[in-house]
């Protein structure tokens, strides 16, 4: 086809979303001579936005003021209680996601016309800070504590200003004026009587127990600092305990071992018993390589005999009935015989059937020895990670995870039958990266087995998304053991603890009212450091001095702090005044161990109610490898850049709802994110295209006065409609924002495509036009409703262009779309469906893209009962002449084939189609009539012609009315 080589063709002129056709023309159509009689949809809003933008509308009173604004409204507040994030360094991915998911959710509620409460806060203290404070000034270690804090918090602060302008940036619609800070003297004093609370119900217990303590940051950790590397390597020995006993009255000339393995080597000195496992039956084996006799599991006799590289002749069977009877001598660390005890949790799947019990180094151990009376005063490790004096010369001062463990192992190596490296998960510290160890230590725990039932009984009422974290958290709960809430540093919150200097182990320290009341008063006047500035003796009134009996000078303060999981887990009490609960809570997939459960459980302690309705959890931001994004491992994506200079927030927020909302974790890279600022921009295309479309609309047409494809169209955004409410119900945004990518191009694809000849070439002020035009207002108004939460920069610009006159108010604050129960009708759906079914079957079929309609008269053949409910579409006429089933499908003229029968062979048609996914077949013929010099349909009888309706319009009648020039 030849085209004048400068003629351009008129629907090519503007912007219009991949809506208009290609060279909509023929070439003996002359379109620019009726070029000016014809409504080209136009806009003033631009059609592409710099991230400066996005930061120019932060300013205006629409973003500025939405929070205070909102919160006027009466009614039942929607509550997020905001995740404190930790106040340290600048914000990364994980905060992106975090923070846009519970702006998504606010906004939805605010556009709903509820008042929302989000107050922002941050936790505060905490290890990495302190060790921040450190590495900048080492000199300050150990020697000046207030110092230290004051360091800690310039930190805290800078990194609270820091993250609050980003989060901003971000968007986030928040109570950035007020935040709740877990440094501040109000939360602290809160934290204090919250203490006080759970020690009058006696849940606080200060005690010797089993706890995860960190050599590289020289505290106790709680089971939620931990992370498990999978391929840590241990030494793990095969070690032979002499036996001290008879075993079934047998005498043998070779002593008789019982051999138990190991991966801590170092725990070999604390060893206090032998566990073996009812209904695991055991047996006494010689190993000639050894010359030794040996107790071992029956089962595991095989294996062993490759791993020791000998054979291994059976001698007899034990009865686990006899086991407890048996002695042995642990030959390096104790002068006496030592048990076999009765122990459930051993197995049989590696080793030999027989655990050594260490009970200060283990949870199962330290149980076994309450169990059965074993001493539990025996820690080999101090609270340096080092072997403790008094156990070998040699060993003193070294450390056990290193070369301590290597002496264990010189030390056992005349019992060590087999040693080999192996690889298993071993937790560490998530903050140094290095490993831990289990030790006994005087600390302060909270005791879950008054409310651990409660805490499961709560759990039950809460809906979580997914379903299944529920469970996990519940099982954590079942098997949690008492809850170490101390901690050895200095930048946090003491324990409000005073000892009498001549015990200060005693079992009951001194917290009473009057000394919490006395020191939540200096801490409102001075703040927390009047802890580490006064004595103890200013600390406590001298009314309570005199009523415990002792000397000002006698008597001392904790040295402890509290786990910042405490500090965090009751964040709930500066937002959740009384008894109220959060609606949501709404955090990454580490709270299940972390947040989620310290809340729950402080919540129920000290309210007996959960502090959540709702939890949403969200994965991690991961690199392209799938691993966790962390400063630590230097694999993080900085946002700031990408918010500022390359994609502004409303891609990085279209990215989170479309990408991250399915749980899983969420991989960062750049042709993702340009993926979704190509799908955010074609949005804004197709959504300004609306707008130009509506130019000096003002008369919406009601809705029996409309045409069958309006009606469907409306019927279509009501079903879209209530499932877009649905997925913000139940926080599906991922199948939200495909919905509306879905919807959005079906305006521009299906709907605008079929009625763009009314559009554009009816008459200004037709009904058919402003049909066309009400319909496009309720599609644009019900995407932007649906789409505001995600894109808030976005639909605040065309609420703008939209109504000018209001251009002030945010767009969250006016009332919310609504789609019409009347626009639900299934008829028309059913309807709507076949002909959608005709017209995927003739698009398939045909190739001509370059006219408006396609030149055919076209015959539907179908069972009869589908061509009935296409009756009635193509029996009523438009001002074209055409019906409204050929406009839909884009030809001159259907035919409803009831009954003639059409050969596949027959030369009268120029094409049939028919596919095995529908039921209907389509007979093209080739039509007489050409197209029309104005509006291009093929409705003219000559070449040079307009068509009846153009012709009508272009009279000299018509040109004196508004149509002309506009």
């Amino acid at each position: 086809m030849f085209y004048p080589k400068r003629r351009k063709p008129l629907f090519l002129l503007i912007n219009c979303g991949n809506i208009i056709l290609k060279n909509s023309y023929c070439k003996k159509v002359n379109t620019k001579k009726y070029s000016h009689t014809i409504f080209i949809p136009k806009s003033s809003m631009p059609t592409h936005r710099k991230p400066s933008y996005e930061q120019e509308l932060l300013k205006s009173p629409k973003f500025k003021n939405l929070y205070a604004d909102q919160s006027k409204r009466s009614g039942e507040k929607f509550i997020l209680h905001d995740g404190p994030p930790y106040a340290n360094g600048s914000i990364h991915f994980g905060h992106v996601i975090n923070k846009t998911l519970k702006d998504i959710v606010c906004r939805r509620r605010v556009k709903q016309g509820r008042p929302v409460s989000f107050i922002p806060g941050w936790d505060c203290h905490g290890l990495p800070i302190e060790l921040k404070v450190y590495q900048e000034h080492p000199e300050l270690m150990g020697v000046d504590p207030v110092r230290i804090r004051e360091e800690a918090q310039n930190q805290a602060h800078f990194a609270i200003q820091n993250q609050r302008e980003s989060f901003c940036r971000l968007g986030v619609m928040a109570d950035w004026e007020n935040p709740y800070l877990t440094l501040s003297n109000d939360a602290i004093v809160k934290q204090l009587r919250a203490f006080y609370q759970l020690c009058e119900k006696d849940l606080i217990f200060r005690d010797s127990l089993p706890v995860y303590f960190s050599p590289s940051s020289l505290t106790t950790l709680a089971e939620s600092e931990l992370e498990y590397n999978p391929k840590h390597i241990s030494p793990a020995v095969y070690v032979a305990f002499p036996v001290t006993s008879k075993i079934n009255e047998l005498e043998l000339a070779e002593t008789i071992y019982a051999v138990i393995w190991t991966t801590t080597p170092w725990t070999l000195f604390g060893n206090q018993a032998i566990a073996y496992k009812p209904g695991v039956r055991y047996c006494l084996v010689y190993a000639p390589r050894f010359r030794q006799n040996l107790i071992v599991a029956t089962e595991l006799v095989n294996s062993l005999r490759s791993v020791f590289q000998t054979e291994l002749v059976l001698k007899d069977e034990i009865s686990a009935m006899t086991m407890p009877e048996i002695t042995y001598r642990n030959p390096l660390a104790s002068d006496h015989d030592l048990p076999f005890v009765r122990g459930d949790h051993v197995t049989t799947e590696k080793g030999t059937g027989l655990v050594h019990i260490a009970p200060n180094h283990g949870r199962e151990d330290f149980q076994i020895a309450l169990d059965n009376d074993l001493s539990t005063d025996h820690c080999v490790v101090d609270d340096d990670g080092k072997y403790v004096e008094g156990i070998h010369s040699n060993l003193a001062g070294e450390s056990v995870l290193t070369k301590g463990n290597e002496l264990a192992l010189e030390m056992f190596s005349s019992y060590i039958l087999h040693k080999e490296d192996y690889v298993h998960s071993y937790p560490y510290d998530w903050r140094t990266r290095q490993p831990v160890l289990t030790k006994t230590s005087r600390q302060w725990f909270l005791d879950l087995d008054p409310i651990r039932d409660e805490c499961l009984s709560e759990l039950a009422k809460v809906t979580f998304y997914p379903d299944g974290i529920k469970h996990k958290i519940a099982n954590d709960i079942i098997k949690r053991p008492p809850w170490c809430i101390s901690r050895q540093r200095v930048w946090g919150v003491p324990i409000p603890a005073f000892f009498s200097r001549q015990d200060r182990e005693r079992e009951d320290p001194i917290i009473t009212r009057r000394s919490i009341n006395h020191l939540c008063q200096l801490v409102e006047r001075e703040g927390m450091n009047c802890w580490w500035l006064r004595e103890a003796k200013e600390l406590l009134p001298q009314s309570l001095l005199e009523h415990e009996n002792l000397h000002i000078y006698g008597v001392e303060k904790s040295n402890d702090i509290f786990d910042v999981w405490f500090d965090s887990g009751l964040t709930w009490n500066s937002v959740l005044s009384g008894d109220k609960i959060s609606d949501v809570y709404l955090e990454g997939i580490d709270q299940s161990k972390g947040w989620f459960q310290s809340s729950l459980i402080l919540s129920v302690a000290l309210r007996k109610i959960s502090p959540y309705k709702r939890v949403y959890v969200h994965g991690f931001a991961v690199d392209a490898d799938g691993r966790k994004m962390s400063k630590s491992v230097g694999n993080v994506v900085d946002p700031v850049p990408l918010l500022n200079e390359q994609f502004g927030a409303d891609v990085l927020r279209f990215y989170v709802a479309k990408y991250a909302t399915h749980h899983g974790n969420l991989p960062i890279d750049l042709n993702s994110l340009k993926n979704a600022k190509k799908e955010v921009d074609q949005i804004r295309g197709k959504l300004r295209f609306c707008l130009g479309a509506l130019e000096g609309f003002t008369d919406p047409v009601e809705y029996d006065s409309l045409r069958f494809v309006d009606k469907y169209m409306l019927a279509l955004l009501h079903q879209h409609s209530c499932n877009w409410a649905q997925f913000y119900e139940h926080y599906n945004l991922q199948t939200l924002a495909y919905d509306i990518i879905e919807f959005v191009d079906k305006i521009s694809s299906f709907y605008i495509k079929v009625t763009k000849d009314r559009l554009y070439c009816n008459e200004k002020n037709s009904v058919g036009r402003r049909a066309c035009q009400t319909v496009i207002k309720h599609c644009l108004d019900g995407v932007m409703n649906a789409l505001c939460p995600i894109t808030p920069f976005l639909t605040e610009e065309l609420a703008q262009f939209l109504n000018p006159e209001s251009s002030d108010t945010s767009y969250f604050l006016r009332e919310a779309f609504e789609s019409s129960p009347t626009w639900c009708d299934e008829s028309i759906i059913t309807k709507g469906s076949i002909v959608c079914e005709a017209k995927k079957l003739l698009e398939s079929g045909t190739d001509d893209t370059k006219h408006l309609t396609k030149p055919y008269d076209i015959y539907i053949h179908g069972s009869n009962e589908n061509l009935d409910l296409l009756k009635d579409i193509n029996s009523e006429e438009s001002e074209t002449g055409r019906t409204d089933l050929a406009e839909i499908l884009q030809v001159v003229r259907v035919i409803l084939a009831y009954s003639k029968q059409i050969d596949s062979n027959s030369s009268s048609f120029d094409k049939i189609l028919q596919s095995e996914e529908t039921s209907l077949r389509i007979s093209l013929k080739q039509t007489n009539l050409v197209a029309c010099q104005r509006c291009l349909l093929h409705l003219s009888d000559k070449i040079d012609e307009l068509c009846p309706r153009c012709l009508k319009l272009c009279g000299d009648e018509m040109k004196k009315m508004s149509l002309i020039g506009s």
